[in-house]
């Protein structure tokens, strides 16, 4: 109830990942499509419409590494939208090494 103090919501990251497509950028800044490396970076829009009627999957979650150029996850982001993606997460990275 969440009418109850102490109630919260919370988003499991499993079940989200389990229903999203997973992009990763790693330190050097390249991009992982569900672990496979994107050659063509300006066609990622039309690398995610592929993927995502494949799999079903239309939403996203973004996992950057924290050494990842901003710039590559605006990137990233803005190819998730022009690829009409329903939801576009963004989540922590792993450590930077």
């Amino acid at each position: 109830d969440p009418e109850q103090e102490g109630a919260t919501a919370a988003v499991v990251i499993e079940n989200v990942l389990e229903k999203s497509l997973r992009i990763s950028i790693d330190e050097r800044n390249t991009i992982l499509v569900e672990d496979e490396p994107v050659a063509d970076p300006s066609r990622l829009a039309d690398t995610l419409r592929d993927v995502s009627r494949a799999s079903q999957k239309f939403d996203v979650v973004v996992i950057p590494n924290p050494r990842a150029y901003h710039e590559t996850v605006v990137l990233v982001i803005d190819a998730a939208n022009e690829a009409g993606m329903q939801n576009i997460r963004l989540a922590g990275g792993g450590p930077a090494e």
